[in-house]
């Protein structure tokens, strides 16, 4: 995903597993890793694909780079 705002933490959502799909998404931060690490710095996300996140979810978590690239 793209770079946003740290919205406060919210225990109901994982951020290391993908909203969409819930498999583990990749996210450099949650594993410690700066974002230039992130696998979501070279990927495009297709605006469809973030309309598809739960509005309880969105900006929680990242999507996988399966679901990303349409997979899902």
């Amino acid at each position: 995903m793209t770079n946003h705002p740290n919205p406060a933490p919210d225990e109901t959502v994982d951020p290391t597993l993908c909203p969409l799909c819930g498999q583990p998404n990749g996210c450099a931060l949650t594993e410690g890793r700066p974002i230039e690490a992130c696998w979501c710095v070279q990927a495009t996300v297709p605006e469809d694909v973030l309309k598809r996140i739960p509005p309880e979810r969105r900006l929680k978590a990242c999507v996988c780079p399966s679901c990303a690239s349409g997979g899902q």
